[in-house]
């Protein structure tokens, strides 16, 4: 059997396997982002599935688009959970007919023949390369591999029309295939070990600063505590929970974000009082970026310090929730060395 015949047979097997991961997950956590995510890959066998076979390319081609869409749809779903604020990067994905532009002045540029098939295949890298952008924008560091995969896929997949059905083309394709699998099973399963609150990790005395998705599924498992709740949603209620809007407009419990050190005091005193009450006090805070726009970053950590030392004391705990793409890398590792 020939290395290229080999090759095409294992990244159908690579899809096939992805995709059944995927679907597992969808159907056990219920999450709509796994299934888009297995049905992209699983496009990606049919095709070369359907290569194997023998079916024209004409045909088969089309298979890459619903790929890509399924990878888009997985990248904007996932996104929803994890980093909402991500989804103003959506927009780039009215990029996608530029790839006529690109070939259109490659072909002139050098004279070519405008090639029969491809245009499909270009659309897809595109949008691969459009996904592996906004998730790197929404998951930072964490999202890096993922990107990685997704970039050498799209640029294969992109430049198709000239690369054609080579050699070189499968070589990529395999390499983009592999990495983009494991990147995306070893994220996306620690992602939903995090997401799911049957395996949500106990919240320790001290502080916890956790992306917003964590955050609000942490809330949810929290129901029944005796919870201090700073939030910028004036919507938000609750019977059992003690809660200040954080705002410049004048309302019952509100708190200015230039107040800090009231914050300080009020979250001190919460957790005094429910220590010796003898419970365990915790301090919720869902509007860092907020804070940060009044407050200079020397201050903000100051802040967090302050409380991480205080909930120590008191046996409690703070959990302040945070946009990772809001932040420098340097800004994060500050704002994550506290805890």
């Amino acid at each position: 059997m020939e290395a290229d015949v080999i090759s095409r047979v294992l990244i159908a097997g690579i899809g096939i396997a992805t995709a059944i991961y995927f679907f597992r997950i969808g159907y056990e956590e219920e999450r709509k982002d796994a299934v888009y995510g297995g049905a992209g890959w699983m496009m990606l066998s049919l095709y070369y599935i359907l290569r194997h076979v023998g079916i024209s390319r004409e045909i088969s081609e089309m298979l890459l688009y619903f790929y890509a869409l399924g990878m888009a749809l997985y990248t904007v779903t996932l996104l929803e959970d994890v980093s909402p604020t991500a989804l103003r990067y959506v927009k780039c994905y009215l990029l996608v007919p530029m790839s006529h532009v690109l070939y259109r002045a490659i072909t002139l540029s050098a004279g070519l023949k405008r090639a029969p098939i491809g245009g499909i295949a270009g659309d897809s890298g595109f949008m691969l390369l459009i996904s592996a952008y906004i998730l790197w924008k929404g998951l930072g560091e964490d999202g890096r591999l993922t990107s990685i995969g997704m970039i050498i896929l799209g640029i294969d997949l992109t430049l198709y029309k000239f690369i054609g059905d080579t050699f070189v083309d499968v070589l990529f394709i395999l390499a983009g295939a592999l990495l983009l699998s494991f990147a995306s099973i070893r994220k996306y399963s620690r992602l939903v070990k995090v997401i799911s609150k049957g395996e949500m990790p106990e919240i320790k005395p001290g502080i916890k600063i956790v992306p917003d998705a964590y955050f609000e599924v942490l809330l949810e498992t929290l129901e029944d505590k005796p919870v201090l709740f700073f939030t910028r949603d004036l919507n938000r209620k609750s019977e059992n929970w003690t809660i200040f809007y954080v705002t410049n407009t004048q309302v019952e419990n509100g708190v200015r974000p230039t107040e800090l050190e009231k914050m300080t005091h009020l979250a001190v005193r919460f957790l005094r009082e429910v220590r010796e009450a003898g419970g365990r006090g915790i301090v919720a805070i869902d509007c860092l970026e907020f804070l940060r726009l009044y407050n200079d970053l020397k201050s903000i950590l100051k802040f967090l310090h302050t409380l991480r030392d205080y909930a120590l004391k008191e046996g409690g705990s703070v959990i302040v929730a945070y946009t990772p793409e809001a932040w420098e890398e340097n800004e994060k590792a500050m704002l994550l060395g506290i805890q």
